[in-house]
């Protein structure tokens, strides 16, 4: 029987917990209540369009990564965004598709869905017909396919 690796939280040692989801799970916090969620699971509670805007701004940070992402050895890449009438920033690894909440930020952009600020850059358009990559290919000044491409398969950060 293998067990479930140890998946460390990003801001304070301590290991997460697994807690379910309706069509998955997501990894939590005890000490500092800070969550690592899927996309793919983030998508069951909180608008797509939300979702959308904020992995485009994690495609788009500028930011120094300085947190580990709990699950694989790639650095976590922090935006800020606006939830509600909050500026916060958040985390998101690239590797896993996922994002991580500090405390009860996961709460605030459930609570306000629809009323994340969209990113600040303007996204550009492939092909005569201008049609767009689907948002985790999304291409901005800052990112292209090839970036992503090289941030997936390569380790930059050591």
């Amino acid at each position: 029987m293998n067990a479930e690796p140890v998946h460390v939280c990003p801001a304070c040692p301590v290991p997460l917990e697994r807690r379910p989801a309706a069509l998955g799970s997501h990894l939590e916090c005890r000490s500092c209540h800070g969550v690592l969620i899927n996309l793919a699971v983030l998508r069951q509670s909180v608008d797509d369009r939300v979702i959308t805007a904020l992995w485009q701004r994690v495609h788009a940070s500028a930011l120094a990564p300085s947190r580990r992402c709990p699950t694989c050895p790639k650095l976590l890449r922090p935006f800020t965004t606006t939830i509600g009438d909050s500026d916060v920033e958040l985390d998101g690894c690239l590797l896993c598709q996922a994002l991580w909440f500090d405390g009860a930020e996961l709460d605030q952009l459930k609570a306000v869905s629809g009323r994340v600020a969209p990113p600040r850059r303007q996204q550009r358009g492939y092909g005569p017909s201008g049609i767009t990559a689907p948002s985790f290919y999304c291409a901005t000044d800052a990112f292209d396919a090839v970036s992503f491409i090289a941030d997936v398969f390569f380790d930059f950060s050591s």
